[in-house]
């Protein structure tokens, strides 16, 4: 006969199995050092009957406390619907004389017909100022700070005039980032129970400690200086002291997230080096849904959610990545709240510190998910937070948080906002919509904020001459330089390829059209050829100590070849011809950085291959094809740039 476990208190209030060991501690309260408390057994103090008459009591102040809220939410009903009555009469009534002089009302043949003196969209445009904007169609593009100044161009919103709407949009068909988005969205692959556990390869599986030093100290050596997710000292004491960190969520997600780009420390080949990475994945993954809920381990989770997050969507775990990274922002709400509060001590310090770093990720591909799956959005305009940088970090990684902090004052400007966001839709290959003065505001707003650069990250000074950039990029021997140069050459890139192609709402603005589309054409040819430059120039002075080349420039250049696509579309000739150049060339780079096979047996075994026509039936594509490839998520997005060149007649 089996004896029945009696679960402690904290796992019968977690909701978790409670697991009894040789020790007073059950194994669950032992890995979270929580005490482990078992239950007293109850004592009966009342009998039966006076346990159902305190119910009944119990049950008749519940129906009182009801009667009582009800009757007060009638009473607030009443005397708002009274206040709300007389603020509508008097706005209809100040709206009425606002218009009477302008419109008026006639009865003809039976009908009613106002007559509003509208003839052009300029009048329609000056209803919007006139101190009834909701009736305008255009209001949607105002905003509650309107009246405001910008900072940084002096262009006031409350002076604009007449605007004129231009729609930009990219077919399926056109540019990378939106066949690959949608396909990503059909791929389903998610197992949350936690139940699947891989095991280690048999050579590696006798000391996992050593290999989880090596994976450990590759994240410290080529990683945290660029990506700035841990504060190395406070993990490197918590870790050394660890008795088993097969246990600790941080030191597991670091494993997972070494293993899932590429990089020339890792000693086990490719695809041994997933499988290594899908045993830290599926560990960190139960720790996580066993801890998720425990209060002082909630940054703690953060932390691992942003770690695996870029697991998750290397290896196309896009649904899965969804569900934990709503579970972060939740939990990063609650925090953002209790950081407000100054701190009390050092490790206070670095937990805000390290929390304005991941809260940004967070949000960042929580916002990309929902476009992916077309999921409501409560707040599309995200709002980029200043990190904090600590006094004992290395100086590269506080280089790299006070660039990141410039990089957030453009980002964070209302004219890049609006106009980023409407990029962002494009990209799905949907319809977006800017005004022509939001294009001409913008690029005043980029010149500006280059301008103001500190010197530390000036590349050279006049951003816009290629030549002299180019000059700079060669004789630069900081990977600083280089880092900023690029992600500024990357905004560039991915605003104006996909202005590409303007469309006015109107029939008299041809020329303002083409004056977009040729500017848009300029600005991402030259991005492209300064940020193709860059990214070999960092190939160019990497030795065997960083790896900085290869587990980032196969991202920027899947962004130059996205805008290389759009622009191998262009109806000059010259200009396709030379993007199909660029872009082979660039993939050739990828194809040695992420050691994907793109000849041979992949040509002809390739989904995209395998189907007459991708854009027609996507819930077909064979995604556990991918699964043979180190980087399943690079080589999707090789495969879909290689398939559109073809279509490109």
């Amino acid at each position: 006969m089996k004896t029945r476990i009696i679960p402690c208190t904290e796992c019968r209030e977690q909701r978790r199995k409670c697991i009894p060991t040789f020790t007073a501690n059950c194994s669950r309260c032992e890995r979270l050092g929580k005490e482990c408390i078992k239950p007293i057994p109850k004592v009966k103090l009342y009998t039966e009957q006076e346990i159902i008459r305190g119910q009944a009591l119990q049950n008749q102040v519940v129906d009182l406390e009801w009667a009582i809220h009800q009757l007060e939410t009638q009473l607030q009903s009443l005397a708002y619907s009274n206040q709300c009555t007389d603020l509508i009469l008097r706005d209809h009534q100040s709206m009425f004389q606002t218009i009477q002089h302008q419109w008026s009302i006639q009865i003809r043949d039976g009908t009613f017909q106002l007559e509003t003196g509208i003839k052009n969209v300029t009048d329609l445009l000056s209803i919007q100022f006139n101190g009834i904007s909701y009736l305008s169609p255009l209001s949607c593009y105002t905003s509650s700070s309107s009246s405001e100044t910008s900072s940084t161009t002096g262009y006031s919103e409350s002076t604009k005039g007449s605007r004129m709407i231009m729609h930009f949009g990219a077919k399926i068909s056109e540019g990378i980032t939106p066949l690959s988005l949608k396909l990503f969205s059909q791929c389903t692959k998610a197992n949350l129970n936690g139940n699947t556990l891989s095991t280690l390869p048999n050579h590696l599986s006798l000391d996992p400690r050593s290999l989880m030093d090596q994976l450990i100290t590759t994240y410290f050596m080529c990683h945290n200086e660029h990506i700035a997710l841990i504060h190395q000292s406070t993990f490197i004491e918590k870790y050394t002291a660890l008795k088993d960190p097969l246990q600790d969520l941080v030191s597991v997600c670091i494993c997972a997230y070494v293993c899932s780009v590429p990089c020339n420390h890792t000693r086990p080949s490719p695809l041994v080096n997933k499988a290594i990475g899908e045993y830290f994945f599926n560990l960190a993954k139960r720790i996580m849904l066993d801890q998720f809920d425990v209060h002082e381990k909630r940054l703690e989770n953060v932390i691992g959610i942003g770690l695996i997050s870029r697991y998750m969507r290397t290896y196309l775990m896009y649904h899965e990545c969804s569900k934990f990274v709503d579970i972060s922002y939740q939990i990063c709400l609650d925090l953002q709240e209790e950081y407000k509060k100054p701190a009390l001590n050092y490790q206070d310090e670095v937990d805000r510190a390290v929390f304005s770093r991941h809260v940004v990720m967070i949000m960042a591909v929580r916002v990309m998910l929902q476009r992916i799956f077309f999921t409501d959005q409560k707040n599309p305009m995200l709002h980029f937070c200043s990190w904090v940088a600590l006094d004992d970090e290395p100086e590269k990684l506080k280089k790299t948080v006070r660039f990141q902090n410039e990089f957030f004052r453009l980002m964070n400007h209302p004219y890049a906002r609006q106009v980023l966001m409407q990029v962002q839709n494009a990209q799905l290959g949907n319809l977006s919509t800017l005004t022509f003065e939001s294009i001409v505001v913008l690029e005043d707003v980029i010149s500006e904020w280059v301008s103001s650069f500190p010197d530390e990250f000036r590349l050279c000074d006049n951003i816009k001459d290629v030549d002299q950039c180019i000059r700079a990029i060669d004789q630069t021997n900081e990977f600083a330089l280089l880092s900023a140069f690029i992600q500024c050459q990357l905004f560039i890139i991915n605003i104006y390829s996909y202005l590409l192609k303007p469309v006015a709402t109107g029939t008299d603005y041809d020329q303002l059209c083409l004056r977009v589309q040729q500017r848009s054409s300029d600005n991402t040819r030259d991005g492209c050829r300064l940020l193709v430059c860059a990214i070999r120039r960092i190939s160019q002075l990497e030795n065997n100590g960083k790896c900085y080349y290869a587990v980032s420039a196969s991202a920027f250049l899947f962004c130059a070849i996205d805008a290389l696509l759009l622009l191998s579309n262009s109806p000059n000739q010259y200009i396709a011809k030379e993007s199909l150049e660029n872009l082979n060339s660039c993939l050739q780079d990828i194809d040695r950085i992420n050691y994907i096979q793109a000849h041979g047996e992949h040509e002809k075994l390739s989904p995209f291959n395998m189907i007459d026509d991708v854009l027609k039936d996507m819930s077909v594509f064979d995604f556990r094809y991918y699964d043979q490839y180190p980087n399943p998520g690079h080589t999707i997005m090789y495969d879909a740039a290689k398939y559109i060149a073809r279509t490109i007649k």
